[in-house]
C-alpha cells in the first residue's frame, strides 16, 4: 500500500467520523423541534379559560377601598375578546 492509499484511507475514515458527529446533532436537532411542536400542539388543544374581568376588578378595588365604598359604582366593565379569550 502506497502513501496515497494510506492518506485517502485516513480521509475517507476522518469523512465518515465528521457525518456520524453531524448525524447526531442532526437527531438532537429534530427532538427539539419536535418537542416544541408538541408544547405548541398541547397548548392549542387546551380549553379557552374564560375570564370574568368583573370580578376581578372587584377583588383587585375590594383591596384598595373600605367595604362601605359601593364597588359596583365605580367599575366600568367592557365586554372584549383578546386572543380567542372572552372577557366581559
Amino acid at each position: 500500500m502506497c502513501i496515497r492509499d494510506s492518506d485517502k484511507i485516513k480521509d475517507l475514515s476522518n469523512q465518515i467520523e465528521a457525518e456520524r458527529n453531524n448525524g447526531g446533532r442532526q437527531v438532537e436537532e429534530c427532538k427539539r423541534v419536535q418537542q416544541s411542536i408538541n408544547r405548541l400542539q398541547r397548548q392549542i388543544e387546551e380549553e379557552a379559560v374564560e375570564f370574568d374581568s368583573a370580578a376581578y376588578s372587584e377583588k383587585i378595588v375590594s383591596s384598595m377601598y373600605p367595604s362601605s365604598i359601593n364597588i359596583s359604582m365605580i367599575l366600568i366593565v367592557p365586554s372584549v375578546t383578546v386572543s380567542g379569550v372572552y372577557v366581559k
